[in-house]
């Protein structure tokens, strides 16, 4: 029988748990429009896909979804949360299941949802901080997140994958950022390696006198590294990135064929480096600051021959091995389309250079760190590389040797 201490001791283990639980937890009201599904095909596929996400252990039992659209596809993901999206256009229910409209873009023909008139009120428990909640770690470890995709294609929708519904979106946008931000600076080395145009493919036999060859032009291209003082700021990002641990048992030292060089009048204060996406104003008007943009060479002492990587290079040595080398732009998630990797072609390069497999895809064969761009200011430079094969940094160096350096954005894959 539990004593009276360690009764009250487990009541009091309970209030306090309860109390966590609500404290954690803020009660928001949205009014939103009620929408109904307009497109008979459309709702086929909603009904379809509800039914499959009732196999999740949704809370009380009712299944809960997102819905994002682009002008001529829908993105439906599985909802594991109390907490709901800041935008909300509207809510519908399709087979009990409650549909959350994030955003409603689709155009045209492709338009599938039709406001109804009427207003949705909802009351929604929604998370302070972190939850503490036994009932949402058990089913975070149950809960199989899912994503739908569905396009409006030559009149009619059809299943589709997210190359083509958000990928196709992310693609447009980015494209006509770049027309309103021409760029033309070109990032590729001095002397381009025209040796490589004598290989179709690389193969047992030509694998030598390609590794020969490519010696032979990176020793000339080496000669166009003249610049002592980005020399000595990637002889200083080597020196403490380069992970002296690891068994490097490579012949060779594999660095880009080009890095971007800016040069900015003033401190590094003046100018403020942000963390943002590559594609973003902030990031286009730093870069518009500085006075001089070039593609460099990059070189540093090593006891290792030093060999330059470019994107004609890359393509040659991935198809080598036989894997993720899509050319004909088929479907990256068709894994039939995929070869198979061969295991004794990448025992055997990595004699000679890195070989790691990319996280999201391909390979990388550089020595890490890559680095990308060094932007040089009168009191420091920032470096931007990749530190390993699913993580990168970018750092600003004081010059002043006994000031630390500043980690100004990080991130990982």
């Amino acid at each position: 029988m539990m004593s009276k201490k360690r009764y009250w001791l487990l009541a009091l283990a309970v209030i306090a748990m309860a109390l966590i639980a609500i404290g954690s937890r803020r009660v928001r009201i949205i009014v939103v429009d009620e929408f109904t599904v307009a497109d008979s095909s459309v709702r086929k596929w909603l009904e379809e896909i509800v039914e499959k996400e009732k196999a999740n252990p949704y809370r009380n039992n009712k299944v809960v979804m997102d819905i994002y659209t682009t002008r001529n596809s829908i993105i439906a993901g599985s909802y594991n949360s109390r907490d709901l999206p800041g935008k909300i256009v509207g809510l519908l229910e399709v087979e009990g299941g409650e549909l959350i409209i994030v955003d409603n873009e689709l155009e045209g023909a492709a338009a599938a949802f039709e406001k109804t008139g009427k207003k949705v009120v909802r009351i929604n428990l929604e998370r302070i901080g972190a939850s503490f909640l036994l009932e949402d770690a058990l089913r975070g470890q149950k809960f199989n997140s899912n994503s739908y995709y569905y396009k409006f294609i030559d009149g009619e929708w059809v299943v589709s994958t997210w190359e083509e519904t958000s990928g196709e979106q992310l693609r447009e946008e980015y494209e006509q950022w770049l027309l309103e931000h021409p760029d033309t600076l070109e990032l590729k080395p001095a002397m381009a390696p025209s040796f490589v145009e004598c290989y179709d493919s690389l193969t047992g036999k030509n694998i030598h006198p390609f590794i020969k060859e490519w010696k032979g032009w990176s020793s000339q291209l080496q000669e166009y590294s003249a610049d002592s003082l980005v020399n000595e700021a990637i002889r200083r990002i080597y020196a403490e990135y380069l992970d002296t641990n690891k068994d490097d048992s490579c012949a060779l030292f594999v660095l880009p064929g080009s890095i971007e060089v800016r040069d900015y009048s003033g401190a590094y204060d003046e100018y403020k480096y942000e963390d943002v996406y590559l594609v973003d104003d902030r990031e286009w008007e730093y870069m518009m600051k500085a006075s001089q943009r070039y593609a460099y060479t990059p070189n540093i002492d090593t006891d290792k021959a030093v060999v330059y990587i470019t994107r004609e290079i890359q393509d040659l040595l991935s198809q080598y091995l036989e894997v993720n080398c899509r050319r004909d732009g088929s479907n990256s998630t068709d894994w039939s389309k995929w070869s198979e990797i061969n295991d004794g072609r990448v025992a055997e390069l990595r004699h000679y250079i890195p070989v790691v497999e990319g996280h999201w895809e391909g390979w990388h064969f550089c020595t890490m760190p890559w680095i990308f761009a060094i932007y040089l200011h009168d009191d420091g430079y920032i470096a931007d590389m990749r530190t390993s094969w699913c993580t990168g940094e970018v750092v600003f160096f004081p010059y002043e040797m006994n000031e630390e350096k500043r980690i100004l954005a990080s991130w990982e894959e």
